[in-house]
């Protein structure tokens, strides 16, 4: 997740896994690593909020200064794409000389990317903003704070996409069986619906009826539309050639 290598529909579909590289939830957009955390379907914006509150109530508890809550609320509102609802309102004045730090907090993490912050790329300077804070307070460390800031900045970014798994998949294995050939008897509805163009060697789509295709197992339709997805890029490579030795 830190690194964006995840199995979203954007990489599967590159692969051949999946025959669409659109969001399994919105189905409106590509669903690449950013539009896990910035889906606009109305349950997965629900969720991000409620994980992004949970995510700054573990600050709180670490005695984070309100004004980084507030700071942190705003940004990461915007870097999830979910509407601004101030839970942490700024009832704390920011020490004249802390504002300047502040400052250069938030236009550092702005460099590193707000995004790259839920991938536990921190600014340094949050650190020493909770230093320069509790300077004379020993409940909780900077060291144990910085380590915190960054554990719950990733786990932020674990729910968001364990909670589009979950969405996707199910639970529990009977509602992930049930899920997968809801999905898979869609994708197949959709080639019969639509059928890509293929090269004469290879059987026509509608050889086998769509209500004796639909009699098969999940799996064996999943085999059979990476098939389909094969038979379909080697008839365009063989369009291609064709086209070229024509024009040669």
């Amino acid at each position: 997740m830190i690194h964006n290598w995840i199995p979203t529909y954007s990489m599967l579909s590159g692969q051949g896994r999946e025959l669409s590289p659109l969001c399994p939830r919105c189905s409106s957009a590509i669903e690449t690593s950013e539009h896990v955390y910035q889906c606009p379907q109305t349950q997965a914006i629900s969720n991000r909020r409620s994980f992004l509150e949970n995510f700054l109530s573990h600050l709180l508890s670490l005695k984070t200064p309100i004004y980084i809550l507030c700071t942190l609320e705003y940004k990461l509102s915007i870097a999830l794409d979910i509407p601004f609802l101030p839970k942490f309102h700024n009832q704390e004045a920011i020490p004249p000389d802390t504002k300047p730090l502040l400052m250069t907090a938030i236009r550092h993490q702005n460099i590193i990317g707000w995004d790259n912050f839920i991938r536990g790329y921190t600014s340094i300077y949050w650190v020493y903003i909770f230093e320069h804070s509790h300077s004379h307070d020993i409940v909780c460390t900077t060291q144990t704070w910085d380590r915190s800031l960054v554990q719950h900045s990733v786990t932020l970014l674990q729910k968001i996409w364990n909670d589009r798994n979950v969405h996707l998949h199910g639970s529990s294995k009977a509602e992930a069986a049930q899920k997968f050939r809801v999905r898979v008897v869609h994708q197949v509805r959709q080639v019969y619906a639509h059928p890509p163009k293929l090269h004469k060697r290879f059987s026509a789509i509608q050889r086998i009826l769509l209500h004796d295709r639909l009699r098969q197992s999940a799996t064996n339709l999943q085999r059979w539309l990476s098939r389909i997805n094969h038979q379909y890029y080697v008839s365009r490579r063989i369009q291609s050639h064709r086209k070229s030795d024509q024009l040669s």
